[in-house]
């Protein structure tokens, strides 16, 4: 989720300059300009949408799988030994990234609610202020005069127009202005687009750019009305007077509605907008304004938005395009049933944790213990494969063609994962949970850390008390692990920190030279069947 948020801030940054562009250029062209923020709010929606739903099928290959070992940090960085070994990023990460998602979720969650509440509230409150208003006629128009509110459009399928009572003193050909310009709000359906800005707004309140795109909407749209108004063949400087006249005897604030009382700079910059003459090199400035607006879009609509699972980077084209440097994996149309038919649970250890298995599109999502999801796409109609990996999952079938297992094929090993109900995975949920909550970890999970950081050190692990997949691992990793531990020195203690999210007994050792972190899990076996281990 952070990705795609920071992407999404992008994207409407980019757009909020393209269109901060096109408004220079369209004010030397003295033409409106309400429509290029409207386009640009639409826009920093519609390009991230589309980005997410459509995908360019380009020959190539596989990129190269990350080496199992690639260390960023000395003290921070962890391998995951398990399943998740094929994952460019450890369980420790995805872990981590999922707890932030779940925060960002939260805060999301109530920052809309917070914003929909002040603005159903504000509505709410306007509306009960509007009991005590009075309908009346100003320049032959219906209007509502209220004590202090105005003058501005209220409302959204009926909108109407209210000043506030003081206006009724100003000379009629003031008046007429004030309600010339409140009707060409009403004819241009700046309360309705306001409207909708604001519910854009509330959907994502944390994309700061959308703020001032709102901001600019407003004010783009006081502007054209400004325009509109001159143009009829009001006087200018008339007019500007009759704003001044406004601005010096502000209304109470309505910021969720169009209203011509603005604050006393915003209001010197629309009488300066009107009486601007313009340049002699307008016409080139337009264009260079325009230009780079419309290179500012398309760079926008460039930005790369963060890897989704089910947008595969693999090749759907014949094996003769296969480069020479890898061997090419060519996706196999499997039929919806049969995708169907793998979907549901898989015992990855005895009595402790199962992988999920779902459908999506023409492909497959393989969610391991504690890791997020992953697309697995078909080579045949039984093996599916991982990007940018060297994994692979199969399954196999009963005599009525019915899948009874998968097995994850990684690193020369195989781990046959047996199919369970969804009565059973239910139940390992519930005991993963129940242990979370009491913080209890597995029976032996101490013993058996102390086993394998001794059979490290040896040079002789303890391979027999491991699944197949962990096994090789550790077998690969060995040397690594070696000099690691090594580096840290003796160990003096054993703690436990917690059971994190996935169930796994997270355990701080103390060492001669420092410390570090090491995450297991086991079965019900005694079988360590997971772990994360620092390198």
């Amino acid at each position: 989720m952070l990705p795609w948020m920071i992407y999404l801030i992008l994207v409407t940054l980019l757009v909020s300059v393209a269109a901060l562009a096109a408004e220079r250029a369209a004010r030397l062209r003295r033409a409106p300009c309400r429509w290029i923020w409207l386009l640009a709010m639409t826009a920093s929606v519609l390009i991230p949408a589309l980005a997410a739903s459509v995908s360019l099928q380009v020959p190539g290959t596989l990129h190269a799988a990350l080496p199992a070992g690639a260390a960023m940090s000395r003290h921070l960085n962890y391998e995951t030994l398990a399943a998740s070994n094929w994952l460019s990023a450890g369980a420790h990460r995805a872990i981590s990234l999922r707890e932030i998602d779940v925060w960002l979720q939260r805060f999301w969650i109530l920052a809309s609610s917070a914003l929909a509440i002040l603005l159903i509230g504000s509505g709410a409150n306007l509306r009960r202020r509007q009991r005590a208003w009075i309908i009346g006629s100003v320049a032959g128009v219906r209007v509502y005069v209220a004590a202090d509110i105005g003058p501005a459009v209220v409302g959204i399928f009926r909108p109407r127009i209210v000043i506030p009572h003081w206006l009724t003193e100003l000379p009629d050909a003031q008046q007429s202005l004030v309600i010339a310009h409140e009707v060409a709000h009403l004819r241009a359906r700046d309360p309705q687009a306001l409207a909708a800005a604001l519910s854009l707004l509330v959907c994502v309140p944390w994309n700061v750019p959308l703020w001032w795109l709102v901001r600019r909407l407003r004010r783009a749209s006081e502007v054209d009305c400004d325009a509109g108004i001159v143009r009829s063949g009001v006087d200018a400087k008339q007019y500007g007077e009759t704003l001044l006249a406004i601005g010096q005897r502000q209304s109470a604030s309505i910021n969720t509605v169009a209203a011509m009382s603005q604050p006393q700079s915003f209001l010197e910059e629309r009488i300066t907008i009107m009486l601007r003459k313009p340049s002699k090199s307008w016409a080139l400035m337009a264009a260079a304004f325009s230009g780079l607006s419309l290179t500012l879009v398309a760079v926008a609509t460039q930005v790369s938005p963060p890897q989704s699972p089910g947008a595969p980077r693999v090749t759907r084209a014949a094996p003769e395009i296969a480069s020479t440097a890898a061997p090419q994996r060519v996706l196999v149309p499997v039929p919806s049933a049969v995708l169907d038919g793998y979907a549901g649970y898989y015992e990855y250890g005895e009595g402790a944790e199962f992988t999920t298995v779902k459908r999506e599109s023409d492909h497959l999502m393989v969610e391991f213990p504690g890791i997020a999801p992953q697309a697995m796409y078909p080579q045949s109609l039984t093996v599916f494969f991982g990007e940018d990996t060297d994994a692979q999952v199969s399954f196999i079938h009963d005599q009525n063609g019915s899948a009874v297992a998968a097995v994850l094929h990684q690193n020369g090993a195989s781990t046959t994962m047996r199919r369970i109900d969804t009565g059973t995975a239910d139940r390992l949920r519930a005991a993963t949970a129940a242990k979370v909550q009491k913080q209890a970890p597995a029976p032996g999970s101490e013993a058996m850390l102390r086993r394998v950081i001794d059979g490290i050190v040896s040079g002789n692990p303890n391979l027999q008390e491991m699944n197949p997949q962990l096994a090789a691992a550790i077998r690969n990793d060995l040397p690594k692990l070696q000099a690691r531990l090594a580096d840290l020195g003796a160990v003096q203690s054993i703690k436990l920190l917690s059971v994190d999210e996935a169930g796994m007994d997270v355990y701080e050792v103390r060492h001669e030279r420092g410390s570090a972190q090491w995450s297991l899990a086991l079965d019900s076996n005694g079988t360590l069947i997971g772990a994360m281990v620092p390198l």
